[in-house]
């Protein structure tokens, strides 16, 4: 097992980068112990906006990030952070920061684990810090039940936040909104979010445009109410 540090990849000059923030709107994430889920239908961006979020923590709140990464390797993971650092990125309007981004403290690692390889190394190697886990589905294990719980004991036992992707079936009628209902094993969760496009309808005409938009629904939350916010691409 390698965590790599993202400056590896990573050398950017010391001029300030105009960073988006939307942490500040959403669910602590980084409670210790909770295990929290960002889920989306296939494809529709779920890993980038955990990237997001993760660069918020690391750069915002000096955060160190371990990264579990099972579909990408470190440097197509890198491509994408440093797509986000360039501006390309989930934003809301007018919630910008100037950051500068000498050190930032994430850790990938793309090896591919079952879910006891992973508590393990948990315990071994991270003692504090937040935990991402990017397509909890590819983890190897008897069942996604099994996965969700394991996850949440290894929060609760380590006092470490741990935040996963993971992918939603697709919906029977194109655009429905996710449901809670629609993510297993929900209970084991304490954040839900869900991330999902709408087609964008031009004011008077009722006919629909190639472009979306984005919501991003807090569908559960230890400490905030459900609701909804409007995330811009």
């Amino acid at each position: 097992m390698n965590f790599i540090p993202i400056n590896d990849f990573l050398k950017i000059e010391n001029s300030p980068i105009l960073h988006n923030v939307i942490i500040d709107k959403l669910p602590d994430l980084s409670e210790s112990a909770a295990l929290s889920v960002i889920a989306a239908r296939p494809f529709w961006g779920k890993f980038c906006l955990a990237l997001q979020l993760a660069l918020n923590y690391a750069l915002l709140e000096k955060k160190k990030i371990y990264l579990f990464s099972f579909k990408e390797s470190v440097s197509e993971t890198y491509a994408r952070i440093l797509r986000i650092l360039l501006g390309n990125s989930f934003s809301l309007p007018d919630c910008q920061c100037l950051i500068e981004p000498d050190e930032i403290p994430i850790y990938i690692c793309n090896e591919q684990f079952d879910i006891d390889e992973i508590d393990n190394i948990i315990r071994e190697n991270i003692k504090d810090g937040m935990i991402f886990i990017d397509r909890v589905e590819m983890i190897k294990s008897h069942s996604i039940r099994r996965t969700f719980s394991k996850l949440k004991a290894a929060a609760q036992r380590y006092k470490l936040p741990i935040i996963i992707t993971a992918s939603l079936p697709r919906p029977p009628a194109p655009r429905d909104k996710p449901l809670l209902s629609d993510l297993k094993c929900n209970a084991l969760a304490d954040n839900v979010l869900f991330l999902h496009h709408e087609p964008f309808f031009k004011a008077g005409t009722g006919l629909s445009h190639d472009e979306t938009y984005n919501h991003l629904i807090i569908a559960k939350a230890n400490k905030q109410n459900p609701g909804i916010l409007y995330l811009y691409d």
